[in-house]
């Protein structure tokens, strides 16, 4: 089994057990998660979702290097890292190579060792932003309409608008602008030329809402979790583990471009 099938299954499998993978806190604000060697946030959208706490983490090397060791029946969990490298052919050319590479690492609580980096991921979440001028900002840039009123939210690429019900028609604040972010992430398309058949492109655009709500400082909700939760479970069943990995990618991506934040490479 591929590492990449490996992401899939687990993340599939907390859903199995009635967890939103993505509706974690640190999933939106990846300064929750570090790395106990060198304080710096663990990268990937899959990454996030598959560490169980927020704090900080060590491989069994980082561990041994500082003196600690891992407590009696403490449990690993995996982490995933990406390089491209360029291998030279038979022929002399040079092509680029993809590999993912999987770690084991313990979260701090699970080892003798005592947190470096509290103050950054134990920090309060930011104070509630205004979601506006990020959607004016965007709106602008992405010559895009918006549009109010109705009884459900869609994004027409073909005329490039979203329309979104009234806030007042959802049942708190980060509902509404839930919402407006899942139609922003399916607008971030254009951008890219993104085609995804339904069920990926739909995993784009939650996973992208989640993220710029955590940007802002607010709480993805669930209205029902079993409904939901089985809604996506259906969704994504067919899904390969390889789209799902590109999912992830794109969402980071279209959260990004949304935000205007310059893009860099995620695993």
């Amino acid at each position: 089994m591929s590492a990449t099938e490996d992401i899939f299954n687990a993340i599939m499998k907390q859903l199995e057990e009635g967890v939103v993978p993505w509706h974690k806190p640190w999933v939106a604000r990846p300064s929750m998660i570090i790395n106990h060697y060198n304080g710096s946030p663990y990268t990937g959208l899959r990454n996030r979702m598959l560490l169980g706490c927020a704090g900080e983490y060590a491989t069994i090397h980082q561990i041994n290097s500082e003196g600690g060791r891992v407590k009696k029946g403490s449990k690993g969990h995996r982490v995933y890292f990406s390089k491209t490298y360029l291998k030279e052919r038979d022929d002399g050319e040079k092509e680029s190579v993809y590999v993912l590479r999987a770690f084991t690492v313990f979260h701090i609580s699970d080892t003798t060792l005592e947190p470096k980096f509290a103050h950054i991921w134990s920090a309060p979440p930011p104070a509630d932003c205004d979601a506006k001028p990020v959607l004016e900002e965007y709106a602008t840039r992405a010559n895009l309409g918006v549009r109010w009123g109705g009884d459900s939210a869609h994004y027409s690429p073909s005329h490039r608008y979203i329309i979104v019900p009234d806030e007042r028609d959802f049942e708190n604040r980060e509902e509404f602008w839930g919402a407006v972010f899942h139609e922003l992430g399916h607008s971030t398309e254009i951008f890219c030329n993104r085609k995804y058949e339904y069920a990926k492109e739909e995993l784009v655009a939650e996973l992208c809402a989640c993220l710029c709500l955590g940007h802002l400082g607010m709480t993805p909700t669930v209205k029902n979790s079993a409904a939901y939760i089985a809604a996506w479970k259906s969704k994504i069943h067919d899904i390969k583990p390889n789209d799902f990995a590109d999912a992830c990618r794109s969402a980071e991506w279209a959260y990004k471009t949304i935000f205007n934040i310059t893009q860099q490479k995620e695993d």
